[in-house]
C-alpha cells in the first residue's frame, strides 16, 4: 500500500503532510524562554499509517507478565544477555522442530488433540514474545549507555577544541612578542640614528 496524494478524500486520517504536533505551542514565545513542559499523554483514538488504534489496545511491559503470554524467564533482576542467549537458542530448537514436523507425511497430534505444528508455532510465538519483552527492559539501559557515550565525545571534542585553542594562543603569544622586540629594535635604531 503507497500513499497517493488523491487518496485523501478516501483516507480523511490520511495527509500529504502531517499537521505540526499539538505541543507547538508550547514553543509560541520563542525557545530561549526555556524548556517547555512535557507533552500531555495521548489518551483516546489516534491514527497509525491510516488506522485508527485506541490508546488502550496498546502493549506495555506488564502485558506479558498478566497472563495473556507465559513469562519465559523470572521476574525480578535477572542477566538479561543469559536468558536472551537461552531464550535464542530455545526458539532456534522449537524452530528445528517445527520443521521436522512440516516434513513428516501425517500430521502428528499433540496431547491436547491439536495438530503439533499448531503447538509448536504457538510456542516459537511466545519466544519471540519474551525476547521482545526482554529487549524492550533493555531500552532504558541502551538509551543510558548512548547517552554516556555522546556525553563522552562532546567532552573529547571539547577538550581538543581547548587544546588547539590553546596552542593557538600561545603561537600567537610568541609571535606577538617577537614583532614586540622586532619593533623595539627598530625604534632603538632608528633613535641611535638621531
Amino acid at each position: 500500500f503507497f500513499f497517493d496524494c488523491r487518496d485523501v478524500d478516501r483516507y480523511p486520517s490520511m495527509e500529504a503532510f502531517a499537521p505540526p504536533p499539538v505541543t507547538w505551542s508550547l514553543y509560541a514565545d520563542g525557545v530561549d524562554k526555556g524548556p517547555p513542559p512535557p507533552p500531555p499523554l495521548m489518551e483516546g483514538t489516534f491514527a497509525v499509517f491510516g488506522a485508527p488504534m485506541e490508546t488502550e489496545e496498546l502493549q506495555s511491559l506488564q502485558d506479558l507478565s498478566r497472563g495473556q503470554v507465559p513469562q519465559l524467564f523470572p521476574q525480578g533482576d535477572i542477566d538479561c544477555k543469559r536468558w536472551l542467549k537461552k531464550l535464542l537458542r530455545d526458539l532456534m530448537q522449537k524452530y528445528l522442530k517445527l520443521l521436522d514436523v512440516l516434513l513428516q507425511p501425517e500430521v502428528p497430534l499433540a496431547v491436547d488433540g491439536r495438530p503439533e505444528s499448531a503447538v509448536l508455532i504457538e510456542e516459537v510465538q511466545y519466544l519471540f514474545l519474551n525476547i521482545s519483552h526482554l529487549l524492550n527492559m533493555q531500552r532504558p539501559a541502551i538509551a543510558r549507555q548512548h547517552l554516556i557515550k555522546l556525553l563522552q565525545d562532546q567532552v573529547e571534542r571539547r577538550t581538543s577544541l581547548a587544546e588547539t585553542v590553546a596552542q593557538v594562543h600561545s603561537e600567537v603569544g610568541t609571535m606577538l612578542q617577537s614583532t614586540q622586540k622586532a619593533m623595539l629594535d627598530k625604534v632603538a635604531v632608528t633613535i641611535s640614528d638621531l
